[in-house]
């Protein structure tokens, strides 16, 4: 039988609770006998948790104090090897218990005891500590003086420190009835001091296990605002933007203000903030981690919100980005030939490649010697290359299973990212009722082609979100909706992050049919019926529902041959398809005929067949050729105001005018009539457009570009009146000219020095910019002109003014024993002062801004303390800062 001492009773265990417990109280304790379980309890299928050890170190005696956690266990021991055996009950996961000196040096094992089962480990019972177990916490923080009520001052802070310790961290303010608190594991601290305090200054020192921290001091005057989230900022770092997530669940991962609940939900913009994915602490450390449930595969755009402990500091929001990617196994279907959507280039010098490829589950990128896979989802692929790599030439090639598709070569020519297309009211083709009694409501919407960010639908029952699709496919959606909603009217929302489409209103009612068919009918453009082509065709056209895959194949009459199927082409967005058949795929000379199968993207709709019979021949003549793209007139444009321009085209090609060549922005479009005369409509200002190109698409062939500069009168360069000459105080105005819409900034200290000031040049290529300048020489004053074409440009124009370039602290430093002191003093104007009262980084600062005419002035509170530590510092001023040591006179 074994002997088992316990090294804490109740009342001991009752200390722990609070953190008060110090190793002593545990060996004055009584020994007790007691015996261990003889049979441990049987395991379950989850896993008991390891107990660990917090501490071993000398008690008074001959004994030896040994203190750790057990989660989940009812009882904990020691086991020596060659020695005894000890004992302790678990309260709050943790134990207490003493061995004897003359067991030290030996193995032994912990053990505790636990529903799930037994759990040893074992260690040497030498002197040791846990990460923490014996250091001192962090400094505080003080992050505001809070005032709720008459009576009471609040210091909120935070302190770091070691989660999961053994004992409490305590946080003491002293000259103030000795206020404490505990912070728990996560770090955050309110102490409660009497209003009648109020101007002292306060040590706030952290304590573990008797080892203090750093002082930090306060000044019992209550803030304008609690200035946590400017140290600990809400940032979410894990999933980032972009991140195709192989498993369902998602795990945010982050960092906040200690001890805030962090909550993230999908995107409340949308209503949809009912939802909660997971929710969490942010640890003392400034950490934080929670995982969602099981997530269908789609795009999803987070709102994470943290709400900290205190009432005076607000709350913060941000957001994450991510798809989860699909877990069924990939249709056996060819990719796509690859669309090129952009190539920009990142904040970080990097060029990011984005491409769209129907069909395909990865998508390869080869450049040189260079190339990489990267996984996708809804048929959208990111690269991120070398900026080195830029003027190369890129090809991208879609992976599906088993078959590669056709490859796409791409000029690594980076260029303004594309304008998203116009949010469209969502079409709704038919409503059903599902075996569990929900309803689905299956429908279209509509975006550009080579669309990066795929807007989703949404549902919403008296402005409130009832169901959505994060993403669509091809522009077809289908949404779930509890039966709660059947026979009300809904709104349907096509939605883009936090942007909103029209309402479509609809009765949520199961319908006979889908209207997609009628709406989108399944056509074949070209070749047209009975048309003769030449046996070199490689381009057929056509229109269907978005969203679905149509399936082309041909026989020719009067063969026994069987059809031979030419390919399949998804039907975009805008309800076109085009099929480009293989390099090595030619037409048999005959008449034939082609069927067309389409397949929708909901499976409740059956697929849809359609016919066209053409004749493929050799040495076909060309039909006289009037497709060609034209512009009409001489190119001169009003100088203001709307110019029309006009031309002709092919019949439902698209024609787009890139004023100021491809890539460049401000584009306008049209469709080209049936009639084959297109015109655009677009205000002109005071610029000659000598790069406007005109492009016309979906004609067929290859797309047509026309340059057709347009003139106009121009001012590309950046021009500054007036001889430099400003007025030593007060507001003063200078102009200039630059290019109509273009930024122009004043950085009247040289660039990055801040102080800057913008203004947009008006349509008539002029602009101002109106600033008080104080007494100081501006000889790095720099104008910059920023988005107009061609590169940014940079003029030097030295404002001529007098300098007062040093920090100047007037007063003999005498300041009242208690109550408000105000000191003055000079310097450059638009600086920042702060007062540092015992030296820099102990806490107490005091802010203030120098004022137009060089003068400042901070009023403060000051205590019968002598702040020989003094210092005052100027930032923000031409030239590096400075700091004054000045020494500020009281009792003590």
């Amino acid at each position: 039988m074994s002997t088992i001492r316990s090294g804490l009773t109740a009342v001991g265990l009752a200390a722990l609770a609070v953190g008060t417990l110090a190793p002593a109280a545990a060996h004055a304790a009584p020994a007790i006998t007691d015996q261990a379980p003889a049979e441990a309890p049987s395991a379950s299928p989850t896993a008991p948790s390891a107990p660990r050890i917090a501490f071993v170190e000398p008690s008074e005696g001959d004994k030896l104090s040994v203190a750790g956690m057990a989660p989940g266990a009812r009882l904990a021991g020691v086991i020596v090897e060659g020695g005894g055996s000890y004992s302790a009950a678990v309260w709050n996961d943790r134990f207490a218990t003493l061995v004897d000196v003359a067991d030290r040096g030996k193995k032994a094992t912990l053990v505790s005891y636990t529903p799930q089962g037994k759990v040893e480990v074992e260690f040497v019972l030498e002197t040791q500590y846990a990460e923490g177990e014996n250091e001192a916490p962090g400094t505080p923080v003080i992050h505001a003086v809070s005032q709720y009520d008459d009576g009471h001052f609040v210091i909120e802070g935070t302190v770091a420190h070691q989660p999961d310790l053994f004992s409490k961290t305590e946080v003491w303010a002293n000259r103030s009835g000795m206020s404490w608190d505990f912070p728990s594991e996560n770090g955050s601290f309110s102490l409660t001091v009497p209003a009648s305090r109020a101007g002292e200054v306060i040590e706030v020192t952290a304590y573990y296990r008797g080892h203090g921290s750093e002082t930090a001091q306060v000044e019992l005057v209550p803030t304008e605002r609690n200035t946590a989230s400017d140290v600990h900022p809400l940032e979410v770092a894990s999933p980032t933007a972009g991140d195709v997530l192989a498993a369902p669940e998602a795990t945010f991962a982050g960092s906040g203000i200690p001890n805030s609940q962090i909550v993230v939900t999908r995107d409340e913009k949308t209503n949809r903030a009912s939802s909660t994915l997971c929710e969490t602490r942010v640890t003392s450390l400034g950490d934080w981690s929670c995982t969602s449930p099981a997530l269908p595969a789609g795009s999803y755009r987070t709102a994470v919100t943290e709400t900290p402990t205190w009432a005076s500091a607000p709350k913060q929001e941000t957001s994450a980005t991510f798809t989860v990617a699909p877990t069924e196994d990939v249709d056996p279907t060819t990719p796509a030939r690859p669309l090129l959507s952009s190539v920009h280039r990142s904040s970080t010098g990097d060029i990011v490649v984005r491409v769209i490829v129907n069909r395909a589950h990865q998508a390869e990128i080869r450049v040189g010697e260079h190339r990489e896979q990267v996984s996708g989802l809804h048929g959208r692929f990111s690269f991120v290359l070398d900026g080195s790599l830029e003027g190369q030439t890129a090809t991208v090639t879609g992976i599906g299973s088993p078959d590669r598709g056709r490859s796409l070569d791409i000029p690594l020519t980076p260029a303004e990212l594309p304008a998203p297309s116009p949010l469209a009211a969502p079409l709704a083709h038919s409503v059903g009722v599902n075996s569990d009694g929900t309803m689905s409501i299956l429908g279209t919407t509509s975006y550009f082609a080579n669309e990066f960010d795929v807007p989703g639908v949404i549902a919403q029952f008296d402005g409130r979100y009832i169901g959505g699709t994060g993403v669509t496919w091809n522009g077809a959606y289908a949404i779930t909706v509890d039966p709660e909603y059947a026979g009300e009217e809904i709104d349907l929302i096509t939605v883009r992050g936090t942007d909103m489409s029209e309402k479509t209103p609809i009765v949520l009612e199961a319908t006979d049919e889908n209207t997609a068919p009628e709406t989108f009918p399944l056509d074949v453009v070209s070749p047209a019926e009975g048309e003769t082509i030449d046996v070199d065709t490689d381009v057929f056209t056509g229109e269907g529902i978005p969203g679905s895959i149509v399936t082309l194949s041909t026989d020719v009459g009067g063969t026994d041959e069987p059809a031979a199927t030419l390919g399949d082409a998804d039907v975009l967005a805008d309800g076109t398809w085009t099929l480009e058949l293989d390099a090595t795929a030619s037409l048999t000379p005959g008449e034939h005929t082609m069927t067309v199968v389409e397949t929708p993207y909901w499976d409740s709709l059956k697929p849809l067949t359609s016919t066209r019979t053409f004749t493929a021949s050799e040495n076909v003549e060309p039909a006289p050729e009037t497709r060609d793209l034209t512009i009409e007139g001489d190119g001169t444009v009003s100088p203001t105001g709307l110019t029309t321009l006009t031309g002709t085209g092919h019949p439902g090609a698209t024609v787009t005018l890139h004023p100021f060549g491809e890539g460049r922005g401000g584009e306008v479009r049209t469709e080209v009539r049936a009639d084959g005369t297109w015109n655009i409509a677009r205000g002109f200002g005071p610029s000659k457009y000598n790069a406007a190109v005109f492009v016309q698409t979906g004609a067929p062939g290859a797309d047509q570009t026309v340059a057709h500069p347009l003139d106009g009168t121009r001012t590309s360069s950046l021009i500054i009146d007036g001889d430099g000459t400003v007025s030593p105080t007060g507001r003063t105005t200078l102009t200039g000219a630059g290019h109509p819409g273009a930024t122009v900034t004043l950085h009247p200290f040289g660039e990055g020095r801040g102080g800057e000031v913008r203004t947009e040049v008006r349509a008539d290529g002029t602009w101002n910019i109106a600033r008080g300048f104080g007494p100081s020489k501006y000889n790095a004053a720099v104008f910059v002109q920023t988005g107009g074409p061609g590169a940014d440009q940079s003029v030097p124009f030295p404002l001529d003014g007098t300098r007062t370039p040093s920090l100047i602290i007037d007063g003999d430093g005498t300041v009242s024993p208690t109550g408000r002191t105000t000191l003055t003093g000079t310097g450059d104007a638009g600086a920042t002062v702060t007062l540092h009262p015992f030296g820099q980084g102990r806490g107490g600062e005091v802010s203030t801004e120098v004022r137009a005419d060089g003068s400042w002035s901070i009023s403060r509170g000051f205590g019968p303390t002598t702040y020989t530590a003094a210092v005052f510092v100027q930032t923000g001023g031409p030239g590096a800062d400075q700091s004054i040591p000045f020494p500020l006179d009281g009792t003590r």
